[in-house]
């Protein structure tokens, strides 16, 4: 008798924990999301109706959705110009096959926008941008991939997956390039791909920032353009966020004939946010004649997301056709963000420079790092859909494999080359413009000389200030150090000033957000010749000094060939390749001595140089002490460009 209690006991038991268990589970739901011709309708929408969860479908139309005790749930399907859907899954059905019909709703009669409605329409939009757009600082984390097939193969030339957090100034602050910092690196090198295109590309991965048509004030948005630049047409009106709201669909295409850009963007008619826009570019112009790879098309796509009131990008991608001239081969290049958080609030911890991924730099070189399992990296603001790239990423891995050795002696010879990228990356070019003064001795003319030949008549002292230029060449040691060789010359044939500076400079980060703004501190040495032109010195004969021989009419200066210890301070703005910077110098004097620089003309490609020390017999200057030296005090401002 009492087993039997036990067991009726043990069964109610086991009856009231099964429902409990069924509610606990936990189920992943997975499908396509396709047209009527079969074709993937990108970032569809998926919701479940009971309790508003949901996902957004991949790039490819593919879905995943986590739903808890599948029984009797509601899916409702939706996406930019197509019939909401709705079905029922239950426990069984794991894997859906969605087809979404086209929103037949055309423009007819009813929708007839004259040319000043859709004019107002569009500057409408542009205007609100303040409105629907962060105007503060903004943080995106996010998942950024990059590879390259050739064609027409279609074999994988390299992959490169990253995790990043990208900090930039908010939508009113289009020239504020963005700072990145890489968190995670998985680099896949291909032993053919220099076979196919031998160029390393950068700046990809601040395409969340320079893709951003928006934020960037793109001028196809501005309805200053309309049908000046671009001609524009309503092409449709369309359906989202499952039925419950409208967008305008609206087509652009550039008024000359030499351009193909064109594209069409979408505008929610309730906000005015943009909440999509894709263009592209048949034949875009080859900026650097230098580099044989020239691109054929730009397809640019850019998918807005709405956070309460504020939109930001939540997908964004380049596709690429390339074509280098000198392997006479054709690849395909993909690069493609998708924001997986955000951080709106403007507080925030600003990302330390040594860490910050420098413009210049391609991702793809860099050595890997941090763990390269991507999987809580694809979970996104509002999806978790971002799993179905990994599983592209896992194809890609298990071709690898089938390299085998090939890989392995592909990434020897990276290595070798990417210590000569690491090498070369750091040089640093620089231009800039000096200026000078003399110390005076209160003299306005003078008179100048040759042995047995008199002349009386006087002559004015030049102008007291140098006018300089400055060529370098540099190395950064650190993020944050910087050593240089730099040539100045004058600008004038009035000023003798030919100095080589070497200097270690030292940089302290002062605007922490946006492009950076520097405190500068150098110290160096600097050698060379200063002075002035005494002028023309003719003769009826050809001058002679210590038996060698210049031309009847000598140009003469007047100077000193010094070398002096040099300290300066400045200010440098870095704008993602190209530093912008200001300095004043002191040079204070090691050794120095007066010297009379002779200079006429020689043969057709050099003219003839002579310098002597002062004073010397052959020349009197009256009076004998004009000018010593150059001031301490010298300025230069000019830019700075990375390779």
């Amino acid at each position: 008798m009492t087993a039997k209690v036990n067991l009726y006991i043990l069964c109610l038991i086991l009856l009231f924990i099964q429902p409990a268990a069924s509610i606990a589970q936990t189920f992943y739901i997975t499908g396509k999301i396709v047209n009527g011709l079969g074709e993937a309708i990108p970032f569809g929408s998926v919701k479940i109706e009971e309790n508003h969860g949901g996902t957004v479908a991949n790039e490819n139309g593919y879905f995943k959705v986590m739903v808890k005790d599948t029984h009797g749930r509601t899916l409702v399907f939706s996406a930019l110009g197509y019939k909401t859907y709705t079905t029922t899954v239950d426990v069984n059905q794991k894997r859906l096959n969605i087809t979404l019909e086209p929103d037949t709703r055309q423009l007819d009669g009813i929708f007839i926008f004259p040319d000043s409605s859709l004019k107002a329409l569009i500057g409408k939009a542009y205007r609100k941008i303040r409105d629907n757009y962060p105007l503060n600082v903004i943080e995106l984390t996010g998942f950024y991939r990059a590879y390259q097939r050739s064609v027409p193969d279609n074999r994988y030339l390299y992959f490169s997956e990253s995790s990043l957090r990208i900090q930039q100034n908010g939508y009113e602050n289009p020239g504020e390039t963005a700072q990145i910092e890489v968190l995670k690196l998985h680099n896949l090198r291909f032993p053919y791909r220099d076979s196919v295109d031998n160029i390393r590309y950068y700046g990809g991965p601040f395409i969340a920032d320079w893709n951003d048509p928006v934020r960037q004030k793109a001028v196809f948005l501005n309805p200053s353009s309309f049908n000046k630049k671009y001609n524009y047409r309503l092409e449709t009106m369309v359906q989202h966020n499952f039925g419950k709201d409208t967008a305008y669909v609206i087509q652009f295409k550039s008024t000359d004939k030499e351009q193909t850009l064109q594209g069409r963007f979408w505008i929610d008619k309730e906000t005015s946010s943009y909440m999509k826009i894709e263009w592209s570019n048949n034949n875009p112009q080859n900026l650097n004649p230098l580099v044989p790879s020239r691109k054929i098309t730009k397809n640019y796509l850019t998918i807005y997301q709405k956070l309460g009131n504020i939109s930001l990008v939540n997908y964004t991608s380049l596709k690429t056709k390339i074509y280098n001239s000198k392997t006479r081969k054709e690849s395909n290049s993909v690069l493609e963000f998708i924001t997986t958080d955000c951080n709106l609030m403007g507080h925030l911890e600003p990302i330390p420079f040594k860490k910050r991924l420098q413009y210049g730099v391609p991702i793809s070189e860099m050595e890997n790092y941090g763990n390269t399992d991507f999987e809580g990296d694809y979970q996104k603001i509002k999806s978790d859909s971002l799993s179905f790239y990994k599983s592209d990423s896992s194809i890609i891995y298990n071709n690898v494999k089938s390299i085998g050795e090939n890989l392995e002696r592909v990434n020897s010879r990276v290595n070798f080359r990417a210590k000569i990228f690491r090498f070369t990356k750091n040089i640093t070019t620089s231009y800039a413009l000096t200026g000078a003064l003399y110390k005076s001795r209160g003299v306005d003319n003078f008179y100048l000389n040759y042995v047995n030949q008199k002349n009386q008549d006087p002559r004015e002292v030049p102008g007291r200030f140098i006018p300089g230029t400055l060529l370098g060449i540099g190395y950064k040691l650190a993020p944050l150090s910087h050593v240089s060789i730099s040539f100045l010359y004058a600008l004038s044939k009035a000023n003798l000033y030919k100095l080589t500076s070497i200097k270690y400079q030292r940089f302290f980060l002062i605007k922490k957000i946006g492009n950076p703004l520097f405190l500068t501190a150098s110290v160096g040495i600097t050698a060379g010749k200063t002075g002035f032109s005494l002028g023309k010195l003719s003769s009826e004969i050809d001058i002679v000094l210590d038996d060698e021989s210049l031309k009847r009419d000598t140009r003469i200066y007047l100077g000193n060939k010094l070398t002096s210890a040099q300290t300066g301070i400045g200010f440098e703005y870095r704008k993602r390749k190209i530093s912008y910077f200001a300095e004043i110098q002191y040079m204070g004097t090691i050794r120095e001595k007066d010297i009379l620089q002779f200079k006429s003309k020689g043969n057709f490609f050099k003219s003839k140089i002579i310098v002597r020390h002062y004073p010397i017999k052959e020349i009197a200057v009256n009076p004998v002490n004009l000018y010593r030296s150059i001031s301490p005090v010298t300025m230069s401002t000019g830019l700075r460009l990375g390779f």
